[in-house]
């Protein structure tokens, strides 16, 4: 690619585009991209001039609006991978050829230049920086107070000397803390060498000794980390050189250099700082317990042996976690071996981060919330005992990673094979047929325990089994359980046996879901402003109607505050932590314009309440929601049209007109 899209709206106008596969209006475009229909009219004269040179352009229908054509696909592939490579490396690289447009893209990609020039200890001056934003000095001096208060707020202070230049001064852990979560994501961990940015800063002479000494330190010790843990452990080791030689050190108190001098991980440290010093001439002793809590936080991997005394707090915390999500949920994983064993490992790092006030950055947060909702549920509950257990605080990025584990459970529990009778009036050869088709078809979802005669088969049979295929009507007994088939089965009948057992969940009538949405709580065109004033408005119109009780709306304030609520595409979906209505309910708001959450920008919310023992609806009610509003970008749609029964149409894939007869 010849040029460099510096624009950062030109290039998300492009994703969206490229994602949507259907006519947008500027209306659309410029509730997602939080701009004016004006603003995005004038852009896509530069997209359409830009793309022309790439392979596709931008057609523009009155009424219908603006839809990507590609004219020529090679070129338009060839362009756009370059521009997602470019988007990525913008990320987390002051270096990105991407520049941010809008006032909080500013001010990031300030701090990360802030923080880069940190890692150098270097200065650079006002002048320079406005020009790399393509902006003029007073508007880079606008932004000071909001870059003062994001700094401020984690002991950091910027500062700028009569020669104009500027730099960071503060929390030596901060800073350090903010240079590793700002420039090494999961991605660029994995080879810190492929990256403009870090063969800029370190050498790759540099980067491999430190890997050596890391790597024979551990193995000598017989210890396994992750991959992620083995290059965060060689990331914090390069930060502290180049930081070398700063007057600044990480301070603890006595009681915390007692505890870190205890443990295993001071031992391998203590190795790691002498090869530095033999090795590369740098004497970094007065970093050792830095170093160790970070080794002591550390993901590893699990082993076969069993844990250390000293690991059994954490495992009371696990038996108390499933103990409450059982009373709290009804979802029993107390017999979850590798689950249980993967949280002990887990928890006894993630203890160790918050303690020490560690950051651990998590790229798949957003995947993790929009794959596994009722995991992140599960997660959320469990970092509230951790809080409370341990007195500590925990963030949405540790949450992310528990739910990864309850993810992998609940799909274990959810697969877990049906234990089944055969019950077959014919002779053996028939039952023996009919046991291979089965077989073959649901062999992954069966466990077939018994072939048996009508006459062998007895009513306590149905405690032990969860489905009986029988090809003679059962008259001495009556269950549910009971599925009457063939001898022969026949395609017809595999199709409608799919219902019985390949389902994971119990079966939920559309009706039943349907009903969990109410006119009387479909809001239109709401001017509120902030987070906390949409919250206040649904809880208090749900709370009115009866539909959630005091409890129930103080648990969603509490929930918000434990982990955003937004998924992005402009949607936000609060719920509560705690649960105590009784009936499920769901409450749309549509806003006037969007607004900032935490992170993105909102102008749908769906404020969700499911009755705790309703739990397993959540999963299947925030997949619909996605489905339509994210997948399908319905968001634009629903947005236009702001009609309740479009709602209910899309999300339940029902006629409309049947369902405003319905609601009459």
């Amino acid at each position: 690619m010849q040029e460099h899209i510096s624009n950062s709206r030109i290039a998300k106008l492009i994703n969206v585009f490229a994602e949507a596969k259907r006519s947008m209006t500027s209306k659309e475009l410029a509730a997602y991209m939080g701009v004016s229909s004006h603003t995005i009219r004038n852009d896509m004269k530069e997209v359409e001039a830009l793309l022309r040179r790439h392979g596709a352009a931008i057609e523009g229908k009155p009424r219908v609006g603006y839809a990507l054509q590609i004219l020529n696909e090679a070129a338009w592939h060839k362009f756009y991978q370059q521009l997602m490579l470019e988007q990525k490396n913008s990320l987390h690289e002051p270096c990105g050829k991407i520049v941010p447009t809008g006032r909080k893209d500013r001010i990031d990609y300030i701090i990360s230049n802030l923080l880069a020039l940190a890692l150098r200890k270097e200065q650079l001056s006002q002048w320079d920086l406005a020009d790399k934003l393509y902006i003029s000095l007073s508007t880079l001096k606008s932004y000071w107070k909001d870059i003062q208060q994001v700094l401020s707020s984690i002991g950091i202070t910027l500062i700028a000397d009569r020669g104009n230049k500027i730099r960071l001064e503060g929390n030596e852990n901060q800073i350090r803390r903010c240079i590793a979560e700002k420039f090494f994501s999961q991605d660029n961990l994995l080879d810190l060498s492929n990256s403009n940015f870090y063969q800029e800063v370190f050498s790759q002479e540099e980067i491999q000794r430190v890997k050596d000494i890391v790597l024979k330190a551990i193995l000598s010790h017989d210890i396994v980390l992750s991959d992620m843990a083995f290059r965060g452990i060689v990331l914090h080791i390069l930060i502290v050189l180049k930081r070398f030689g700063n007057a600044a050190t990480i301070e603890y108190s006595a009681e915390e250099l007692k505890f870190l001098r205890t443990t295993e991980s001071y031992g391998v440290v203590r190795e790691i700082v002498e090869e530095i010093h033999k090795e590369m001439s740098f004497n970094i002793e007065a970093e050792e317990y830095y170093l160790t809590e970070h080794f002591l936080s550390s993901q590893r991997f699990l082993r076969d042996e069993k844990l250390s005394d000293r690991d059994e707090s954490a495992n009371e915390l696990v038996w108390y976690i499933l103990g409450e999500i059982k009373s709290e949920y009804h979802i029993d994983l107390s017999h979850d071996r590798e689950l249980i064993a993967g949280l002990q490992i887990h928890l006894n790092a993630a203890i160790h981060r918050l303690r020490f006030n560690i950051g651990i950055r998590n790229d798949i947060l957003q995947v993790i919330k929009k794959s596994f909702p009722l995991a992140f549920e599960l997660a959320v509950l469990a970092a509230r005992i951790i809080e409370t257990q341990e007195n500590l605080k925990t963030n949405e990025n540790e949450i992310g990673f528990l739910a990864m584990h309850f993810g992998v459970a609940l799909d274990r529990k959810a697969h877990k094979k049906k234990n089944c009778i055969l019950v077959c009036g014919a002779g053996a050869a028939t039952a023996m047929l009919m046991k291979e088709i089965l077989l073959r078809r649901f062999g992954g979802y069966l466990d077939i325990v018994r072939i048996c005669p009508l006459y062998e088969l007895r009513q306590t049979d149905l405690d032990d089994v969860d489905l009986i295929f029988s090809t003679v009507m059962i008259t001495s007994f009556q269950s549910k359980k009971i599925v009457y088939v063939s001898p022969v089965l026949t395609e017809d009948e595999i199709t409608r046996l799919e219902g019985r057992i390949v389902c994971n969940k119990l079966k939920a009538d559309v009706e039943a879901y349907q009903d969990f949405f109410h006119e009387n709580l479909f809001f239109k065109e709401i001017t509120l402003d902030t987070k906390e004033e949409i919250l206040c408005f649904l809880s208090e119109q749900m709370l009115a109607q009866g539909y959630i009780d005091e409890r129930t709306q103080a648990s969603i304030f509490a929930r918000e505050k434990m982990a955003s609520t937004e998924i992005g595409g402009l949607i936000a979906m609060p719920h509560a932590i705690e649960n105590t209505s009784s009936v499920p309910a769901v409450a749309v708001a549509i806003l006037q314009k969007s607004i900032r959450w935490a992170y993105e920008n909102v102008q749908l919310v769906f404020m969700i309440s499911i009755p705790q023992n309703k739990c397993k609806l959540w999963e299947d009610i925030f997949k619909r929601i996605y489905q339509y509003l994210v997948r399908d970008r319905g968001i634009h749609e629903l947005i236009a049209k702001q009609d309740y029964h479009i709602l209910l149409a899309r999300l339940f894939h029902v006629n409309i007109e049947r369902e405003s007869h319905r609601m009459e």
